[in-house]
């Protein structure tokens, strides 16, 4: 994706603490283990951690089909992400709730639909009788 840069590799590692100045300003490197490529510990127990993010990964799965459920959505209305988001945050979220709707599309529980003016349409798929949910 044009707008997802792949990782770099740091040319120098830097530990936290030191300064530099850049176009008139002071800056300090604060070190946060985990956000760029170098060494810095793991965090602990990460199976809990994955556990939690798989949990709301699910929860937002749910939460969009019943959603969708309920009249036809167009993605940008779907609210998942209850907090104001930065402009990086809603580039995030959106390819999240696409995700979601995609996870449902190929599994005949959701289909696409467009507008007249070209906008995609997501709603429940009608199943037929004698048909199972999936």
């Amino acid at each position: 994706m044009p707008v997802m840069p792949s990782i770099g590799r740091p040319s120098t590692l830097l530990a936290g603490g030191e300064r530099f100045t850049a176009n008139g300003r002071e800056w300090e490197i604060l070190h946060t283990p985990g956000h760029s490529p170098g060494p810095g510990a793991p965090f602990r127990d990460g199976a809990r951690r994955a556990d939690a993010i798989a949990q709301g990964k699910r929860r937002r799965l749910r939460q969009t089909r019943e959603l969708v459920e309920t009249r036809e959505y167009p993605a940008t209305e779907l609210e998942l992400f209850r907090s104001a988001l930065t402009g990086a945050q809603r580039h995030f979220a959106m390819a999240e709730i696409l995700a979601y709707l995609a996870f449902h599309e190929v599994r005949g529980v959701l289909t696409r639909g467009r507008r007249p003016d070209g906008v995609y349409l997501w709603r429940p798929v009608e199943h037929r009788e004698g048909e199972v949910d999936r």
